[in-house]
């Protein structure tokens, strides 16, 4: 069985598969997608290898999405 947290990465991933990310290095992901996408500073998740993006918003301007909820996910 799952736990809570690897469901919820499991369901992310296939809501939005679009927006599954790759690590870049210091809270920088790639989705996807083809969008970067980046975590806040005080983020637990900064260390991830891969995320299951669920929220982010990206402005007009902004080189990057900034992920406002996401969830760890395996290879």
């Amino acid at each position: 069985a799952l736990g809570d947290d690897a469901a919820a990465g499991l369901v992310a991933a296939l809501a939005f598969p679009e927006r599954v990310a790759r690590a870049r290095g210091e809270g920088a992901f790639l989705m996807v997608s083809g969008t970067g996408a980046e975590l806040g500073e005080g983020s637990g998740l900064r260390s991830a290898s891969w995320l299951a993006v669920a929220v982010a918003d990206r402005g007009v301007q902004a080189a990057s999405a900034r992920v406002r909820l996401a969830a760890v996910i395996d290879e």
